[in-house]
């Protein structure tokens, strides 16, 4: 009984300690959207998808950035169905 309850103790105590990232998909619809939605991707390391509304995203002031950290996660970038879509910068 002492070891059950000394080995429910440990678990719950480093579980406590533990975070955890979740894959998600960001419905974009300008640039400042899609560069907040590519910096919150590429802390999470999961795998996300950004997906895009119509019209033009121009990168204020040089370009929009996204640096995977370990290369871990993926991420994928779409447009919606039948939408014009055009990434400027």
């Amino acid at each position: 009984m002492r070891k059950t309850l000394l080995a429910l103790g440990i678990s719950v105590l480093f579980l406590s300690f533990c975070t955890y990232g979740f894959a998600a998909d960001f419905p974009v619809t300008d640039a400042d959207g899609l560069q907040l939605a590519l910096t919150t991707a590429q802390s999470n390391g999961e795998d996300d998808t950004i997906t895009l509304g119509a019209g033009t995203y121009i990168a204020s002031p040089d370009t929009f950035a996204y640096y995977a950290e370990n290369g871990e996660g993926s991420l994928t970038i779409a447009g919606n169905d039948s939408t014009t879509v055009i990434l400027d910068g």
